[in-house]
């Protein structure tokens, strides 16, 4: 489990990956459909998005952003990716597929738009069981930033109550959305796009009711992950059948 470590910051040659649960291809066509239209509207109020779901990340390297819905997020080396790889596989044989129902569309803190699913003990089962996996490959590094792009330097150094919890769980997992015996912050979601600004916020009823949205996740994997949260390198994936059955991907960066 992890450990309570000054955490260093990450090299020009760590990756920054995320360990992630994959939709089925009906919730990943659903969602770059949702996220393909918000875009569309983010633009028409000003607002537009970094990314869309399903189409190639802006940056020009002609990676795909992939629906997911993120469980932890740490750094590694290439030197570390055959561990990587042994802990996908690992986890993926022990665990069953997890069926989810959607429990509302919001937008986070940061005015991106996101599903967010029913929390189950199920979800908190799967991510202590990765957080126990993987936590161990990263070794005392820190991710450089957030999803939202704020240094995760000034998390740590700023002592006040605000982000007393995430600085917790970032100097004990390198990562600060989990539910432990501490602190509740793990909210499973799929972030559908990431606006320049918070406001103006795209209006979400047209989405329509998240408790529709009823999928069964069985397919376990570890991405390269660009800015926003984006997963645009898929590093490896394996099946949650309980059979052993991982499939190896790119590296992260290539």
């Amino acid at each position: 489990m992890p450990r309570s470590a000054a955490d260093r910051a990450v090299s020009p040659a760590d990756h920054v990956l995320d360990v992630v649960l994959l939709p089925s291809p009906e919730l990943s066509a659903a969602t770059a459909g949702q996220s393909r239209s918000l875009a569309g509207r983010m633009r028409q109020i000003g607002n537009p998005s970094h990314f869309a779901l399903g189409s190639d990340f802006p940056a020009g390297d002609a990676a795909v952003c992939a629906p997911h819905v993120s469980l932890f997020m740490f750094v590694a080396t290439d030197a570390d990716l055959p561990a990587v790889l042994a802990a996908l596989a690992d986890v993926a044989s022990g665990v069953p597929p997890l069926d989810a129902v959607g429990a509302r569309y919001a937008h986070n803190p940061h005015g991106a738009p996101e599903l967010y699913f029913e929390r189950s003990a199920a979800w908190f089962d799967l991510q202590r069981l990765v957080v126990s996996a993987f936590e161990p490959i990263r070794r005392g590094r820190l991710r450089e930033v957030d999803p939202a792009g704020t240094p995760l330097s000034a998390v740590l150094a700023d002592g006040g109550p605000r982000w007393a919890a995430r600085r917790r769980q970032l100097l004990a997992y390198g990562y600060d959305e989990i539910t432990d015996e501490v602190d509740d912050l793990f909210h499973p979601h799929i972030t559908l796009a990431w606006p320049e600004r918070a406001e103006p916020r795209v209006e979400l009823g047209p989405l329509g009711r998240a408790d529709g949205v009823r999928v069964t996740f069985d397919r376990l994997a570890v991405c390269g992950m660009s800015a926003w949260g984006t997963c645009t390198t898929l590093v490896g994936a394996a099946t949650t059948t309980g059979r052993c059955a991982a499939e190896h991907g790119a590296r992260p960066g290539t």
